[in-house]
């Protein structure tokens, strides 16, 4: 049985993609105010796929409809962090486990193919590790015989990815944390569940405590909700969302 979401059109689904290449990605930072009219000319579609596109990202919880203004960029801070890490920490390692038991060597080359050839473009290679931790962690997934698990964990794969992505934007926040997939790969290769569940577990420990930490050192954002935002457009170039 296939786990679908509900049926959104073509067009729809297209300009769904590209906001949330966009965001997660933090090319559309988090605080940014976005508008159908203003996305649907960034993207060069339609009113009403926008709309359906952003009614999915809130959905989503990726980004906040705001009545009488449009939307907003869902922001990221340490309680968002440790509520996806405290589900991620439940069900990844479970299904990297169940992964491991039938992949085995098979998982190297999901590894090779997700990764994609090295970008020789000039991007930027903190992004690069991002993009490639992510690659990794969907290849130790993709074995898991259970596809409720299986959407869980990637749709938290989703959520992280923007959240590493961000925190390359933080200083003392350190993107070794990217590196270290040896370990869980040999213990996947070799069908040890149990080794490849620990490791699993440690290594999301690790990333959280490094993560939580440079959110933690970042000033307080002044911008809230509450008293009104002045933040960055997409829709318009100019401040906005400014509440009077």
């Amino acid at each position: 049985m296939s786990i679908r979401p509900a049926p959104i059109s073509t067009v729809a689904n297209s300009t769904y993609e590209q906001i949330l290449e966009r965001i997660v990605t933090c090319t559309i930072p988090p605080g940014t105010v976005l508008t159908e009219a203003g996305v649907a000319t960034m993207l060069h579609t339609g009113r009403t796929p926008t709309r359906e596109a952003l009614a999915r990202l809130v959905r989503e919880r990726l980004v906040t409809a705001v009545p009488r203004y449009g939307y907003v960029v869902t922001e990221i801070n340490p309680t968002e962090l440790d509520e996806l890490i405290e589900v991620r920490i439940l069900l990844e390692p479970t299904a990297i486990a169940a992964s491991a038991r039938i992949l085995g060597p098979k998982v190297l080359d999901l590894v090779s193919e997700s990764r994609g050839a090295p970008k020789s473009d000039g991007a930027n290679l903190a992004s690069q590790k991002v993009h490639s931790h992510n690659s990794v962690h969907a290849a130790l997934i993709a074995g898991c015989p259970n596809e409720y698990l299986h959407h869980v964990v990637a749709d938290i794969h989703k959520h992280l990815y923007r959240v590493f992505n961000y925190a390359l934007t933080l200083d003392g926040f350190n993107d070794h944390l990217f590196a270290d997939h040896d370990s869980l790969l040999a213990a996947v290769v070799a069908r040890d569940a149990d080794a490849a569940k620990a490791i699993s577990i440690a290594q999301i420990e690790k990333s959280h405590t490094a993560l939580r930490e440079a959110l933690l050192a970042q000033p307080r954002a002044t911008a809230q909700l509450s008293t009104g935002y002045s933040q960055f457009s997409v829709s318009t170039g100019t401040k906005g969302l400014q509440n009077r």
